[in-house]
């Protein structure tokens, strides 16, 4: 019978590369049901809106006549059969804290359906707009904030993958994490080589949040946005779709390509002295397996 597994290095342990694979999936599949379940759960027994998606509390109703519906006004013209709709959106979020968004909606009905452009914007109760120098510590906590879950998934990997425990998709896969001496690797460890794992994802994460930032360092935000939605453009279009391409890329090869060219470790685990093995495989000739 012919032989369609993939061939190991002669002197490295196998890769074991479909039960990782599967393993890592399990992991994040049951980590992300375990995280919103419980912010689901919170958000229903107790006074508290985190902002578990579709259960954010948000009221919206007519923006008032402002400098910001002004200046809307005299940068983006109404054209004949447009009509425009300008709302400010009061939205409950993380522990009851509030949020304004004032959003301006520029539409023209077409047949079945209705062509439109639209713009937000953080706010005040009032529907003025903020300040850069006052929108970009939000814009910064948002958009740390919205990789919380993210962060707690890398958390659960370092913890369960520390002194001996094993998480639940390698576990069932009957994988675990040793160092080169046939020993569970401390927290430490482990902390390293789960940042290095996912480090193209997490420059991904601070790439997305600086290009999102930059247009809001200039004093004219405002104009930008408002021209950018006018005319469907992009100050930085070109960058903002290349270098999350770029990042994806360097995420599969800093994943997959150490198991094509196989030489006992991936890169992660040949930096942090760390051994995927089978449950029931002997941890003796460890060392010399890793080296």
């Amino acid at each position: 019978m012919t032989d369609y597994s993939i061939p190991h290095h002669a002197d490295g342990p196998p890769r074991h590369f479909w039960r990782r694979g599967l393993a890592f999936i399990i992991d994040i599949a049951l980590f992300y049901l375990a995280i919103f379940g419980a912010l689901f759960v919170i958000t229903i027994l107790s006074p508290w809106n985190i902002g578990f998606g579709a259960l954010d509390y948000t009221e919206c109703q007519p923006a008032p006549p402002s400098q910001l519906t002004a200046q809307v006004d005299r940068e983006w013209p109404l054209e004949f059969g447009l009509v425009r709709t300008n709302i400010l959106c009061r939205k409950t979020y993380l522990f009851d804290s509030t949020f304004y968004t004032f959003r301006s909606e520029t539409a023209k009905p077409k047949g079945l359906y209705t062509w439109s452009k639209w713009f937000a914007v953080s706010a005040d109760e009032n529907g003025a707009p903020f300040s850069a120098a006052d929108l970009l510590p939000r814009l910064v906590a948002q958009g740390l904030l919205n990789q919380l879950p993210s962060a707690i998934v890398i958390g659960l990997f370092i913890y369960l993958s520390a002194g001996g425990r094993r998480t639940p998709g390698k576990r069932l896969l009957g994988l675990r994490i040793m160092n080169s001496y046939g020993i569970p690797p401390a927290l430490h460890r482990t902390a390293r080589r789960e940042l290095l794992k996912f480090t193209p994802l997490i420059l991904a994460t601070f790439a997305n949040l600086l290009l999102t930032l930059q247009m809001f360092l200039k004093p004219d935000y405002l104009s930008e946005l408002i021209a950018q939605s006018r005319d469907m453009s992009a100050t930085n279009l070109p960058l903002s779709l290349i270098l999350p391409l770029v990042l994806v890329i360097a995420q599969l090869v800093w994943w997959l390509l150490p198991f094509m060219a196989w030489r006992g470790q991936t890169y992660y685990d040949r930096m942090t002295d760390c051994i995927v093995r089978r449950a029931n495989e002997p941890a003796s000739g460890s060392n010399t397996a890793a080296r």
